[in-house]
């Protein structure tokens, strides 16, 4: 199962961010393998009212669950939409 997670780093030590659309980088982690990459997080180069095109660009890329530090109801609703259950966790590293 491929999950990402909002971070500012590019590692699974690194903590996840504050809020979702202010992450510099998504960890994308392939819960089978633990493969790990990291890209720049789609939203942080899409217009701030883009919240469905970068959950349908999350979804397509087979994304199955997002982990977050926390998440404005805006983005949450939009996630939901495509079906990728969104967990804001609060303080925590991507592996954890």
């Amino acid at each position: 199962m491929l999950i990402a997670a909002a971070s500012d780093g590019s590692d699974l030590g690194t903590n996840l961010s504050a809020f979702y659309a202010s992450a510099s980088t998504m960890v994308f982690v392939e819960t089978n393998t633990m493969k790990v990459r990291a890209e720049r997080n789609p939203a942080s180069s899409l217009p701030g009212s883009a919240y469905k095109a970068t959950a349908l660009l999350l979804a397509g890329m087979g994304v199955r669950a997002l982990a977050v530090g926390s998440i404005d109801a805006r983005w949450l609703a939009a996630f939901e939409k495509v079906d990728v259950p969104v967990y804001p966790v609060g303080c925590m590293t991507v592996m954890q």
